[in-house]
């Protein structure tokens, strides 16, 4: 047994060491560690301001903090917070087991989990609009092409929407750019407020803003592009002691068959983009559908 958990903790010091592995790499690597000296059949990683929670082996849900089955072990992270391991047992964990061990293990890798949030943070960072919240201009084209992937694999409907607030440099001019600023992030909470959690939505240029709709068609994507013009529309804005309230224009179009691709399909949603602008502001338009 101590030599099992020698090579455990030599194994962990080896892979934890100056780790760049992800949350996930890490729940995995861990659970291979503890199964060397404990029968464990899953592990379970969390970690403070993460909201995903991150498992390997088996995992079933602990009924209580008293579940037998369950054994939960803090892991301190320093500044970035805490985090928790639980482990799983298939007849329950003896209530004398020793845990030196394990907490030396699970010990060793705070350090890897602890780059792996903060690299994690890097990565969010270069991809999402500091102002908005929403995804920037790289940000929204590397999740654009996985929904277009994932639509072209499953045979899944897509569409895409170009939106542009109207006549946004007239509130630049009339009540500066911090008011401008402010009419930017309420459009943009506008529109997570309406689309779904697979949807994907960035702010692509200064009052531009592209969503790609997955598992939407036009009749879909046209709908929902509706219910964003008119939520846009009944945002109250004030400034100087005056309300005021922005419109959007937005052009639509939907994925039309093996001949097209992404790029095709924002062009064509940007010249419909153009019709609505052009053609009185304030309103949807379909692009046609290519023959």
């Amino acid at each position: 047994r101590i030599k099992r958990e020698l090579e455990a903790l030599l194994g962990a010091m080896e892979a934890f060491l100056h780790s760049t592995l992800q949350l996930s790499q890490i729940a995995e690597q861990l659970y291979h560690f503890i199964g060397d000296v404990v029968p464990c059949q899953g592990l379970e990683l969390s970690v403070d301001g993460v909201a995903e929670t991150f498992s390997a082996g088996i995992v079933v849900a602990a009924m209580s903090d008293g579940d037998p089955h369950a054994l939960r072990i803090p892991m301190s992270i320093g500044d970035d917070g805490d985090g928790k391991v639980t482990l799983f047992s298939p007849t329950g964990w003896a209530p004398d087991l020793d845990l030196r061990t394990l907490r030396i293990l699970i010990s060793g890798a705070s350090g890897a989990v602890r780059n792996a949030v903060e690299m994690d943070r890097v990565r969010k960072r270069a991809i999402t609009d500091p102002l908005t919240g929403l995804r920037n201009r790289l940000g929204f084209n590397i999740a654009a092409q996985n929904a277009m992937s994932a639509a072209l694999q499953g045979d899944r409907a897509l569409s895409v929407a170009m939106i542009d607030i109207d006549l946004f440099k007239a509130v630049n001019d009339t009540y500066g750019h911090a008011v401008g600023d402010a009419v930017l992030a309420a459009v943009a909470a506008s529109f997570q407020q309406q689309t779904r959690s697979t949807d994907v939505v960035g702010r692509v240029g200064g009052e531009e803003f592209c969503l790609v709709l997955l598992d939407a068609g036009l009749s879909e994507a046209y709908q929902l592009a509706e219910r964003i013009r008119r939520a846009v529309k009944g945002v109250a804005l004030s400034a100087d002691r005056r309300e005021f309230a922005v419109t959007v224009s937005i052009g639509i179009t939907a994925y039309q068959g093996e001949a097209d691709n992404l790029d095709q399909m924002l062009a064509r949603a940007d010249e419909a983009l153009y019709v609505a602008k052009t053609s009185g502001r304030d309103r949807c338009i379909c692009a046609p559908v290519v023959a």
